[in-house]
């Protein structure tokens, strides 16, 4: 989840603590994937937020 109850995006702090959580390297491009490019939208949106570069 990238986003609390209300759709507001969590703060870069804690977007970045749950990439490390799960193993997450941020220091390169990131690719993201679900069935209908939906979910893995709203993590590229995410990791921009953050200066991450990530793609489809």
């Amino acid at each position: 989840m990238v986003a609390d109850a209300s759709a507001t995006p969590l703060p870069a702090e804690r977007l970045r603590a749950m990439a490390a959580e799960q193993g997450i390297a941020l220091d390169g491009p990131v690719a993201a994937y679900c069935g209908g490019a939906v979910a893995s939208t709203l993590l590229i949106a995410a990791l921009d937020e953050i200066g991450v570069e990530a793609a489809l």
